[in-house]
């Protein structure tokens, strides 16, 4: 049965020490960042007019200067790709034994999300995040895993060569170190590249309205007897929310972890569908 992997990605407290912005309906997820990786954030395209550093330091982020691209979903964000780019997430360590422990190979869906909150410009144009936004948990894009690729093992596609978990081989390898590569179009969705982002929904907000982050409303389909299918929650009891006739659960989410993995139910499928 195909997987589903719920994954955390982005700034975070820990790792950034900032949320995410929101501008309207873009959602802008920051790389996380890491010298060496020789990917500059003043060379990531935000848009047509700006990149990546300026926005940051608008945002008050002014101390971070190259970055871990991964999960590298959007050909765009860079103007100097390698022939053959593919759309690409790279794990490894305990969080790469996690998913292969589970299976995760083609077919399977990553769906990726992070740590927004509401940004706007001002008079001047510049970027600042809104007074007393609330911090929300939003998917931001995906992954259909088309091919599974064991940098340990073999040698680096000409086309992933920038990839970080190329770039950092030599001190992934001791941990294992693989690369899940975008399937050529999604079998979710019809028409679309097996990889790509989203926009801003409502309907693509985890954090239940009103609370902390890491409160989730999740669809029924995501639990088994009232207990969370993803892995790292099995054990959490998820509460029924009034008024949603026990379509939606109440979930507190681990604090800590990556990749959040179930089974591809037919009805975890048809609620994934909707997502898009």
């Amino acid at each position: 049965m195909p997987k589903l992997i719920i994954s955390r990605k982005g700034f975070d407290s820990g790792t950034g020490g900032a949320p995410n912005p929101r501008l309207g309906d873009q959602l802008y997820a920051l790389p996380i960042p890491q010298a060496g990786s020789d990917i500059f954030y003043q060379d990531l395209r935000w848009d047509e007019k700006h990149n990546f550093l300026e926005q940051m330091q608008q945002l008050g982020i002014t101390f971070y200067s190259e970055a871990h691209l991964d999960p590298d979903l959007v050909e765009s964000h860079l103007h100097d790709r390698l022939e053959g780019w593919k759309a690409a997430f790279g794990q490894t360590g305990a969080a790469a034994s996690h998913l292969a422990d589970r299976g995760v190979g083609p077919g399977d869906l990553f769906l990726f999300f992070a740590w927004f909150r509401e940004a706007e410009r001002n008079e001047k144009g510049v970027l600042r995040f809104r007074s007393k936004a609330p911090d929300q948990h939003i998917f931001y894009g995906y992954l259909e895993v088309g091919q599974v690729i064991n940098l340990s093992l073999v040698d680096t596609p000409d086309w992933a060569k920038r990839h970080p978990h190329h770039v950092f081989k030599d001190r992934y390898d001791r941990q294992g170190n693989l690369l899940y590569v975008s399937a050529e179009r999604s079998s979710y969705w019809p028409g679309m590249p097996g990889a790509g982002t989203f926009d801003y929904r409502e309907d693509r907000v985890l954090t239940l309205t009103g609370e902390n982050r890491s409160i989730w409303r999740l669809p029924d389909c995501l639990f088994r007897k009232g207990l969370c299918r993803l892995s790292y929650h099995e054990k959490r009891q998820g509460t029924a929310i009034r008024g949603t006739s026990g379509q939606w659960r109440r979930l507190q989410s681990v604090a800590r972890g990556q990749e959040f993995v179930c089974d591809m139910t037919p009805r975890i499928r048809e609620w994934v569908k909707k997502i898009k």
